[in-house]
């Protein structure tokens, strides 16, 4: 055993025995900075996929441990990593006891850990991923509870501090899906007020990953931001517009600005938006032209 593997297992050891979720914070943001997160957080799961410290998941540890994750999950720099996090949550609440020694479906943490999350990220894709797997939570009631929760807290964010959210646009769908009041068009009807909102906010409809395997573009995510924001030709024309008669704001956003309307012929291509597919208005186009 390597001095690393067992410096790690005694880290993830002392994690599982802190109480206090702002001690937790910091601790886990001391290996963000110096690079060790991402092998720590393979501990925690390993340790949880083995199930080796189930007995320690009761009650206010598994709080503490999963409102910890949550407001860490958008530092965490490595997607694998934040998936990984998303992962721990799903594990720790699926192996929680309640205080009379029975298994509890988590949702008791849920409701409180939601509200207070200083992230988005690892709530919004925890959530999202149970619509697939809903083996954790199955009362409809319940899940549809917890979803609205996650609409508040997403719409309590200042516009200033929203779009800095990691994988941003991911959140906007999931808050445009589960949304049953007027919250989501009132922000984009609010966003659509100001030239500079609506183009501060485009800006994050490039991909996260800003290089994909056929070339370095950087490639806007035209048709969930018609679904989400606006139609993608009224956008261009908009665009358009700007660069010929708004100088100021033009020289603002000129990068994405540039590239909205210089790579606008790949709206259609699969190659570039395979991952939007569900979105996407028309025919695929899979040729390589």
């Amino acid at each position: 055993m390597t001095s690393d593997k067992l410096n790690a297992d005694k880290i993830v050891g002392t994690i599982f025995t802190i109480k206090d979720h702002k001690l937790l914070e910091q601790i886990l943001v001391k290996h963000i900075n110096d690079g060790t997160i991402d092998q720590i957080i393979k501990y925690i799961v390993d340790e949880l996929n083995r199930m080796r410290i189930n007995h320690l998941i009761t009650g206010e540890i598994t709080y503490t441990l999963s409102q910890a994750f949550f407001n860490i999950s958008d530092r965490v720099p490595d997607i694998d990593s934040k998936l990984l996090l998303v992962r721990a949550v799903y594990l720790l609440l699926k192996g929680r006891r309640n205080d009379d020694g029975y298994n509890d479906d988590g949702y008791s943490v849920l409701i409180r850990i939601i509200p207070k999350s200083r992230e988005l990220y690892a709530p919004f894709a925890l959530i999202s991923s149970l619509e697939e797997d809903p083996n954790l939570i199955s009362d409809d009631n319940k899940f549809t509870y917890i979803k609205r929760l996650c609409v508040e807290r997403v719409s309590k964010e200042k516009f200033d501090d929203l779009v800095k959210h990691d994988y941003f646009v991911d959140t906007l769908v999931c808050w445009e899906k589960w949304d049953k009041s007027s919250k989501y068009n009132d922000f984009i009807t609010d966003i659509k007020k100001s030239d500079d909102k609506l183009l501060r906010l485009l800006e994050r409809f490039f991909k996260e990953n800003k290089k994909d395997r056929h070339g370095n573009k950087e490639i806007f995510r035209y048709h969930i931001f018609d679904k989400l924001v606006a139609k993608m030709d009224e956008t261009k024309d908009k665009l358009e517009d700007i660069r010929k008669n708004n100088p100021d704001l033009y020289k603002a956003h000129k990068n994405s600005i540039d590239k909205y309307i210089d790579n606008y012929h790949t709206k259609d291509d699969i190659r570039y938006h395979f991952i939007d597919r569900d979105y996407h208005s028309s025919k695929w186009q899979e040729n390589d032209s």
